[in-house]
This record gives structure tokens, sequence and C-alpha cells, in this order.
């Protein structure tokens, strides 16, 4: 028969190793970031922030959506992550019309991640919020713009890539997915 504090020092122990390995469960995308050429759509489309290139305009009936409608971060053509356990932070230029903001701060957890994004041509700052969570091993980031765009984006590392999905629930095609080597 076991004493009452192996039994609890067994317990203790497996607890410690069930945290361990939930932590260890999801990618940490913290680096520098490079957008590929793989990256859809081609180049023949839009780049992030500049409407031409290769990038992030996804086409609707004779426009683009815009970074700003596709999500709550956007890496453009470089970025770089610090990712802690809690927190998410993007810092990448500002775009020269200030609509995509220099940095981007997320929790991790799903509660609400406040950031501001500077106004359209050169308006009051735009307040936003977005959530942030686990899926497995993708981070999936929601964004309500305007009250009735919902902007998705989902994270993963596909054999040591980032790569960065994204949708909205309007009836938009060929929303980009971008694909970024490390630096």
């Amino acid at each position: 028969m076991r004493s009452i504090p192996t039994v609890v020092l067994v317990a203790v122990g497996a607890c410690l190793i069930g945290v361990r390995s939930t932590a260890q469960s999801t990618p940490n995308f913290s680096g520098t970031w490079i957008l590929t050429p793989e990256s859809t759509p081609k180049a023949s489309e839009t780049r992030p922030g500049t409407g031409t290139g290769t990038g992030t305009g996804a086409r609707t009936g004779g426009g683009s959506v815009g970074d700003h409608l596709l999500g709550a971060l956007s890496c453009s053509n470089e970025c770089t992550i610090v990712q802690t356990a809690q927190t998410m932070t993007i810092k990448r230029s500002g775009d020269p019309q200030g609509i995509i903001p220099a940095v981007v701060i997320l929790n991790l957890d799903g509660s609400d991640s406040k950031n501001q994004q500077p106004g359209p041509s050169g308006g009051a700052p735009v307040d936003y919020v977005a959530h942030a969570k686990w899926s497995g091993k993708t981070l999936v980031v929601t964004r309500a713009v305007g009250g009735q765009v919902v902007t998705t984006q989902t994270l993963s590392l596909v054999g040591g890539k980032l790569t960065i999905a994204h949708s909205i629930n309007l009836d938009v095609t060929g929303l980009p997915t971008l694909i970024y080597t490390k630096k």
C-alpha cells in the first residue's frame, strides 16, 4: 500500500505533464516572416496595401476588399511576430494610407483584443476588437468590421511556413491564402 504523499506526488506530476503537453501542442509563430510567391492570389492580383503585385486584394464585383477588411492582422510583405503564452504581437510597417496598423496585439485566450488603426484619409483613429483562440494547432482570429462584416483568419504552420487563410461573411471570391517563410 502506498502512502498518501506518494499518491499526491504522482498526481501532481501527472498534472504537470498534462500542462506541459498542452502548452507544446500549439505552435509558436515568433520570428520575422517574408511573403512567398506561392501565396494566392498570384502576381496578377493586388499586393497588400498597394493595389498592385502579389498579395491580399480579394475581388468583389468590380472592386477589391482591402487589408482593412481581411482581418485583425496583416503581415503584408514582411512582419515580425513575438508570441508568448498569453499574447501575440505583430509588428510591420504601416501602409502609406494609414489603413493597416503597424502593431497589433492579440490575446490568445479568446478575450477581447482592443487595437486601433488610423482612420481613412487621415481621419480619427478607429478602435476595433478582435478575438484570437486556439483550435488545435491553428490560431483562429475573428474581427467584426462595422457591425456587419465578420472577418476570420486562420494561422497555421505547414512545413515550417506560416500560412494565413482569410474568410469573410460576404459573397466575396478570391480571398487570399498567404504563405510566409521565416527570415
